[in-house]
């Protein structure tokens, strides 16, 4: 039985969307052949049980070996070259995930970079690798999110009800609570709810008394959130990515400069709404008002669902598993 096995992370470090997209890739795979499916990497308990859910089996850190038959999927950014040169030596099939082409790849069989306009930029789409997936018509989404997508494409588009924030698996500068404490000002009749790994540092009480707060704790079925969802704000990795995707009009406050990089980039397309980095809840938060204050009208939601429609594609996880296949 033919073995694919994915190395990458998901801990207070690296967060989930290492994780996140590799596991849609992985049961993509797995729904159209019989094969083994194998992580390897650090994983915290949240990562764990959701690797555990699907029937993923995680490998040993001490004992684990890579046979040459392997295929190999590296989706991990604390990798080196020198890693990378020696994972190649390993296994005949070796594929990496990739976002910012920090490394010679030249001698990989597969790079998959699904940013917007990858297979355009000079740069990302100059790999030299034997194959390639590039742009959004390669983004692994889990399949849960097509139902949301199709449902709220045949939706009409209006401002909603229910706003959820969420950060990430980490959100140590407390960004989430600050936003909810700016836009409970800025909005009236709203269900606004706050995901979080952790128990929030401050109480859960609206101020102006005009809008319900809700906690909901990071799950393992992030696309019940997102079937709720009518507005979602996210902390600039994979979650801008699939929020726009199903359809929702979304925002993104990255949390390091790599992510404000690509919400720049999808911003300007008009698939998210950039709110800046999250330094500036404490630096500028008049202008980080100002931008949730345009992000919140109309207008601006329908211009980011409309661009959603044309710009991802239905098929695109299953785009990536034949091209894995075919290797």
């Amino acid at each position: 039985m033919k073995r694919f096995v994915f190395q990458c992370n998901a801990n207070k470090t690296t967060g989930l969307g290492h994780l996140s997209r590799c596991l849609s890739i992985a049961l993509a795979l797995k729904n159209r052949q019989k094969c083994q499916l194998i992580f390897f990497g650090h994983y915290h308990d949240f990562a764990t049980k959701l690797l555990i859910d699907n029937d993923v089996v995680i490998a040993n850190k001490t004992t684990f070996k890579l046979q040459r038959s392997d295929l190999l999927i590296l989706d991990d950014y604390q990798v080196n070259q020198a890693d990378i040169d020696q994972l190649r030596k390993q296994v005949d099939t070796f594929i990496k995930i990739d976002d910012f082409h920090q490394h010679d790849l030249s001698k990989l069989d597969l790079i998959i970079n699904f940013r917007l306009n990858a297979e355009k930029d000079a740069y990302s789409s100059n790999y030299h690798a034997k194959n390639t997936c590039l742009g959004l018509a390669y983004f692994p989404f889990s399949q849960q999110l097509l139902k949301i997508r199709t449902k709220n494409n045949s939706t009409e588009i209006n401002q909603g009800k229910n706003l959820f924030i969420f950060i990430g698996g980490n959100d140590e500068s407390d960004a989430g609570i600050k936003l909810l404490q700016m836009i409970d000002k800025l909005v009236t009749e709203k269900n606004l709810y706050l995901i979080s790994k952790e128990t929030p540092n401050l109480p859960i009480n609206s101020a102006t008394n005009l809008n319900q707060w809700h906690y909901l704790p990071l799950s393992t079925q992030m696309s019940d959130y997102y079937q709720q969802a009518d507005i979602f704000i996210s902390g600039g990795g994979l979650s801008k990515y699939e929020a726009a995707f199903c359809l929702i009009a979304n925002a993104s406050i990255s949390q390091n400069e790599g992510q404000a990089l690509d919400t720049q980039v999808l911003s300007k397309a008009n698939l998210t709404f950039d709110l800046g980095l999250t330094e500036d809840l404490v630096l500028q938060p008049q202008k980080t008002v100002q931008c949730l204050t345009e992000f919140l009208t109309k207008h601006c939601q329908e211009k980011l669902i409309n661009n959603a429609k044309i710009k991802f594609h239905s098929n695109s996880t299953q785009a990536v598993a034949s091209a894995i296949e075919e290797l």
